[in-house]
């Protein structure tokens, strides 16, 4: 192999992670609306939040939008059906561990998240 083959489509690999990360738990209306199945509810909630998030920053990629998939404390809480006290905490931890990228009190997956969650390493809740 050449160096040269190390060069990838930035984009294209974005996808396919994504693309692999989410197709155990996820699917998507077609107006975006993130669908989560049994598989999804069976995650610690520390992987709920990151598979969310990834799923949100996926229909950012789908639907052409530029919002970089940044997710409120309050709709995770709603859609996750996570308390406050149980939320905010192991978002701290994973924005703290690299996991999470916080802006103006909203939050998206990092680029390194999805291989966490692909290497089934669940964490203690």
């Amino acid at each position: 192999m050449a160096l040269k083959d190390l060069i990838v489509d930035e984009k294209e690999m974005t996808e396919d992670v994504l693309q692999k990360t989410l197709e155990p738990y996820v699917h998507f209306s077609q107006e975006g609306k993130v669908l989560m199945n049994k598989d999804f509810r069976a995650l610690p909630v520390r992987k709920q939040i990151l598979v969310y998030l990834a799923a949100k920053k996926a229909w950012d990629l789908i639907s052409g939008q530029k919002t970089g998939g940044y997710v409120s404390n309050s709709e995770l809480q709603q859609t996750l059906n996570v308390p406050g006290g149980t939320l905010r905490p192991r978002i701290k931890e994973m924005r703290d561990g690299g996991f999470i990228v916080s802006r103006e009190g909203r939050h998206t997956i990092s680029d390194t998240a999805p291989d966490y969650i692909l290497g089934g390493s669940s964490g203690e809740e």
